[in-house]
């Protein structure tokens, strides 16, 4: 009786067996597609990383660029004032210079008409 109890037994750990086997083969086959799946992620995450410097060396590159866009517009900016200014000064120095040129041609035709009039006067 009691080969017939081990031998029970040993049939029953043996049923165990297979199924902790067959278990066992699913663990394994569901780890070497998690395998598969984190290598492909991790393949993926690379080809992120490297898109994400890439954007970022872009940004950096843009960020000089505005900067020295930035310093360019100012410069410009400031020229324009500048020269704004000076064509002002200009204009105002033209006014003043026709002023004088108007009064000076008003004295000379004034003086004119004085002496045509004096010669008249003279020769009659």
């Amino acid at each position: 009786m009691e080969n017939a109890a081990i031998q029970k037994q040993c049939a029953k750990l043996e049923t165990q067996l297979d199924g902790t086997s067959k278990q066992l083969q699913k663990v394994e086959t569901s780890l070497s597609a998690m395998t598969a799946v984190k290598l492909e992620m991790e393949t993926e995450n690379h080809a992120f990383k490297q898109q994400i410097t890439s954007v970022q060396e872009g940004y950096q590159q843009a960020t000089t660029e505005i900067k020295l866009l930035t310093t360019q517009f100012e410069a410009q900016t400031n020229k324009s004032s500048l020269l704004i200014n000076e064509v002002q000064s200009l204009k105002s120095m033209a006014n003043t210079q026709k002023d004088i040129m108007d009064r000076w041609f008003l004295e000379v035709k004034n003086q004119t008409k004085h002496n045509v009039e004096i010669y008249v006067i003279t020769i009659r």
